[in-house]
């Protein structure tokens, strides 16, 4: 009989379904999947892809609601309940924002581009409304200089430990709850923002601007940008301004220095778009060019890879090495636990060229590690029986 049902997305409903095996039977627990969840990992886990790892059941909405005293829980997920269609009330919502403050869309972007000083978490019962319901538990942290990328990621880790710091009593029904004040409170809706224009708006002050480049800042999805360029990060300059805002005092290869309402502000060019082209290509002398302006090489592209899991793939030889001498991770892994040394292998099916695979093995590549379906390296050389590797030993279990 199904007590407990996880409705969402994500690497935070993931970690609560596991959380969860430690006070139900797998069988006692359903989960209920966000319509963008193909259930296939990639920057971030996919609750229907560990679903059915773990043969937990899958249900629709309309079958849960028919569940008598289910215990639900929403984390990201995507639809707006309706307590009424529900035969419990137990029906339980973890909200990215120190609530009441941000009901609504973008909890993650929302603080930082109103120049916040904090934001939070909150764990609250579900009713009619849109994150208005009674508040049992919530975390209040300070963001200051943080990106929405890095807020969310925070997000994530707070929400979690709120839900599991609170999860006894809630399942025991010994909870209590506040109701949500009137002051302070906030929504906002989807229509708020238009990601499709986010150029910067350079008729306010040096700390405006700034914020607003940390509030777009979230790679995976969207940049600030101006004139063209994204822009991933400002530095606020201790000259006045004199010249009319958004006046071009000076540009090079990686930043332009602006005018606005107070002080000069200089914007930072993002080239991590453009990395991700050379390790398609083999382009050593863009990459050369550029492998100083990025800031670290181990940002994590949509599809949940490395720019090092890329040119491997691709066998992008001189590209791979190059981001090796710059400490990229040559043993990341990707949430299919899918190896750098992995990626290799699928790149000498693709080239032919075994120096990737090579150089990997020579510098200490984890040989060993096993993906998320159990199998080693050794497992693929097997199957697709790479003669080549068997030549150097490579696949030699001995």
């Amino acid at each position: 009989m199904i007590k407990f049902c996880i409705a969402g997305n994500n690497n935070i409903a993931v970690d609560l379904l596991y959380f969860s095996f430690k006070y139900f039977d797998k069988s006692d627990i359903c989960v209920l999947l966000n319509n963008n969840d193909i259930n296939r990992n990639t920057w971030q886990k996919s609750l229907g892809f560990f679903a059915n790892i773990e043969k937990v059941t899958i249900l629709d909405l309309e079958d849960v609601q028919k569940i008598q005293n289910i215990i639900f829980f929403s984390a990201q997920y995507d639809k707006i309940i309706k307590p009424d269609r529900f035969v419990t009330t137990e029906l339980f919502n973890l909200h990215f924002s120190y609530l009441p403050e941000y009901k609504g869309m973008y909890p993650s972007i929302m603080p930082i581009l109103e120049c916040k000083k904090y934001s939070g978490v909150t764990l609250h019962k579900i009713d009619r409304g849109i994150d208005t319901g009674d508040i049992i538990a919530q975390k209040k942290y300070l963001i200051k200089n943080l990106t929405a990328e890095q807020l969310y990621k925070k997000n994530l880790k707070e929400g979690f430990n709120l839900i599991a710091e609170n999860f006894e009593i809630i399942i025991n029904k010994k909870y209590k709850t506040t109701k949500q004040p009137v002051l302070n409170s906030t929504y906002v809706s989807k229509a708020r923002i238009d990601f499709s224009d986010l150029e910067i708006n350079m008729s306010q002050t040096a700390f405006q601007i700034s914020r607003y480049i940390d509030a777009f800042n979230f790679r995976v999805y969207q940049l600030a940008r101006f004139q063209g360029d994204k822009i991933n990060k400002s530095k606020i300059l201790k000259t006045k301004s004199t010249l009319k805002p958004g006046t071009v005092l000076s540009r090079n290869y990686e930043s332009i220095t602006i005018s606005t309402i107070d002080y000069d502000i200089k914007l930072y060019i993002d080239f991590c778009d453009d990395l991700l082209e050379c390790c398609k290509n083999n382009d050593i002398e863009k990459t050369r060019k550029i492998i100083s302006y990025i800031d670290h090489p181990d940002f994590i592209t949509k599809e949940g890879w490395t720019p090092l899991m890329i040119a491997a793939y691709h066998g992008s030889y001189e590209v791979f090495k190059l981001l090796i001498e710059n400490n990229a991770d040559f043993n990341a892994t990707n949430f299919n636990n899918t190896t750098v040394l992995m990626f290799s292998k699928d790149g000498y099916v693709k080239t032919k060229d075994i120096r990737i695979f090579d150089l990997l093995v020579k510098i200490g590549a984890n040989k060993y590690f096993k993906d998320i379906y159990g199998k080693t390296i050794f497992d693929y050389c097997e199957i697709i029986d790479i003669l080549a590797y068997k030549d150097n030993n490579y696949c030699n279990k001995q």
